[in-house]
């Protein structure tokens, strides 16, 4: 099992990266060590603005330890008073980059509020009924690059993901908005998944031709996997899931909340050749807010997000590292959750389109645990562990993962939503009254979840949150600000201030159509997309020239609405193929060519 001691590494000029003499403020380090001795992480489900002392806006790649071959790269959601490092593999507000806290706020002060964060994915894989985990905390076990071809959760090969993680396109791009001459808006990589405007209107990323598609004023975009068997060893302790995620942050310099404000949208694919269904997602955040040992948790279930404010009128100590007098609060919102069948008058939103039946749900838990001072049911997940998979997994459904139990209070009710009263007037469950004992301030970790949803083969989940923090005149008062500020931004995220929400009307195809394979010609995959506009039942086929079925993608029922597959010709010759959709009384045929 990996340390997961928060106690800084001693830094010198000689461990620090090439050309990078000091990542860290003046002295920062030196007091991050002497107030940092406790190990923890705290889980959150839709993440907070990290803090960090921060570096360079753009941070080269750098490679990781020597078992594993990555190459990591790190850069700066920074457009605003927020500074977030985010890793290519996934974790954001990332501790291992900074050798500290990676959410600083006000960017530039040296304050922190988070130390790292990422997400929990914990589903049932069909048909084996076991649990698998695809998870970012300390460790994590994700990859940088997509999954081109289908994972056999069989036999759990993961070579070729694994021999591509190293690939320089698989990085992060950051584009501000205007800034039409950047290397990484010259190479926006539509064609890997990133959101762009289809000049040509053609339906396909061509490049030099089609643009970005700008969410805020500054975006981060990536994708990575979950397919290394060594990753999933020393965290979760099962075999990967086998699931390609496309991450974008955005953030805007306008004020008014949104220049404390970061968004986040986690589009999750499932890549392999199974179903998991009984799925939980949760934005995992170990959150601290200037000093570590001081924080207390809150949730507003009415708003949907989770937060943590000081515990003590006073947050610093001789070093100064804390925000002294006025502690800001920091709250994670969920803005979309999963998609799950709903009444026919429902309608949710997946992939920019909306779907009708359908619909979002919101947080089904909020909860606190990680390594708290005094409660041991509520301990965090032992890395590697065979338990770390079942303990997550009832975090994750908002019950005591170490005693497989749910809270119950004294009038003998489940608590599924911890600590949510209100703190400033006093009402309601707080952590005076907590069910286990009076929870005294302390290092918080925190998840807001959403579940239980399905993730079948070929299908797709999309989850949407934004990062808030807030600073008033003292701890209850930026409590008051953030429920303020959060009421805001839920209301400029559903009236169209971001795109994807309102400015897209609730569509479904006409009818039922097959799109052109791409990349075309392709070695050795290529993804293949149809539309549906009712559920139907599916058959899409694979034939040579001689008329043989060499593959089947797709047989069954399958919903209304937007769908992709990829197609791994890996055991195939080249040469021209035709691939075949029959959808309900629709048949229809494409063309495709394989080149190896």
């Amino acid at each position: 099992m990996r340390s997961r001691s928060k106690a800084a590494p001693v830094l010198s000029s000689a461990t620090l990266p090439p050309g990078q003499s000091e990542i860290f403020p003046r002295g920062f380090l030196s007091k991050l060590i002497r107030v940092r001795p406790h190990p923890g992480p705290l889980a959150f489900l839709f993440v907070l603005n990290a803090a960090q002392p921060v570096v360079a806006e753009d941070y080269s790649s750098r490679p990781r330890s020597p078992e594993q071959s990555q190459v990591l790269q790190w850069k700066q959601l920074d457009v605003n008073q927020i500074n977030c490092t985010i890793a290519s593999d996934g974790p954001y507000a990332d501790y291992r980059r900074t050798g500290g806290p990676g959410f600083e706020w006000p960017k530039g002060s040296g304050k922190t509020a988070i130390f790292t964060a990422g997400m929990w994915i914990v589903g049932t894989h069909q048909p084996s009924q076991q649990l698998r985990t695809a998870k970012m905390e300390y460790d994590t076990e994700f990859q940088p690059g997509p999954l081109l071809e289908l994972f056999n959760t069989s036999t759990n090969d993961d070579a070729g993901p694994v021999s591509r993680a190293d690939d320089p396109r698989y990085r992060l791009y950051k584009v501000n908005r205007d800034d039409t001459l950047a290397t990484d808006y010259i190479e926006w990589p539509g064609d890997l998944g990133a959101p762009y405007l289809d000049v040509n209107g053609n339906g396909r990323w061509d490049e030099g031709v089609d643009k970005p598609e700008f969410y805020g004023d500054q975006q981060v975009w990536t994708v990575m996997n979950d397919v290394n068997n060594e990753k999933h060893r020393v965290l979760g302790a099962t075999p990967p899931m086998g699931i390609e995620v496309r991450v974008l942050y955005w953030a805007f310099s306008a004020s008014d909340g949104l220049d404390r404000t970061m968004f986040i949208r986690w589009t999750i694919i499932n890549r392999s050749d199974a179903d998991y269904d009984s799925l939980y997602m949760g934005l995992w955040s170990d959150v601290d807010l200037g000093l570590a040992n001081d924080d207390l948790p809150g949730c507003d279930t009415s708003l949907g997000f989770g937060y943590v404010y000081n515990g003590l009128d006073y947050d610093g100590d001789q070093y100064s590292i804390g925000y002294g007098s006025l502690p800001p609060a920091i709250g994670s919102v969920l803005l979309r959750g999963p998609i799950v069948p709903g009444e026919a008058d429902d309608s949710a939103m997946l992939g920019g389109t909306w779907r009708r039946g359908f619909k979002h749900l919101t947080p089904s838990s909020m909860i606190t645990p990680g390594k708290t001072c005094c409660f041991p049911q509520l301990q965090d997940p032992p890395d590697g562990s065979p338990e770390h998979a079942s303990i997550s997994y009832d975090y994750l459904k908002g019950m005591m993962g170490t005693v497989h139990q749910p809270l119950v209070r004294q009038d003998g009710s489940v608590s599924l939503f911890w600590f949510s009263g209100d703190p400033v007037t006093g009402v309601g469950y707080l952590p005076a009254n907590f069910p286990l004992g009076s929870f005294p301030p302390n290092d918080l970790r925190i998840l807001v979840n959403a579940g239980p949803c399905a993730l079948a083969h070929g299908d797709t989940q999309e989850v949407v949150s934004a990062n808030v923090i807030s600073q008033g005149s003292d701890r209850l008062h930026s409590v008051s600000l953030l429920k303020e500020d959060v009421a805001q931004v839920r209301d400029f995220y559903y009236s169209g201030g971001v795109v994807g929400v309102a400015d897209r009307t609730m569509d479904l195809p006409a009818s039922a159509t097959l799109g052109q394979n791409y990349p075309n010609p392709f070695n050795p995959s290529t993804t293949i997309r149809y539309a549906l506009p009712t559920r139907s039942h599916v058959k899409l086929t694979v034939f040579n020239t001689l008329g043989q079925q060499v593959a089947t993608l797709v047989e069954g029922e399958m919903e209304a609405g937007y769908h992709e597959v990829v197609f791994d010709a890996s055991g195939l010759s080249s040469g021209v193929y035709f691939y075949r959709l029959a959808a309900g009384s629709h048949v229809e045929s494409r063309k495709m060519g394989l080149t190896k």
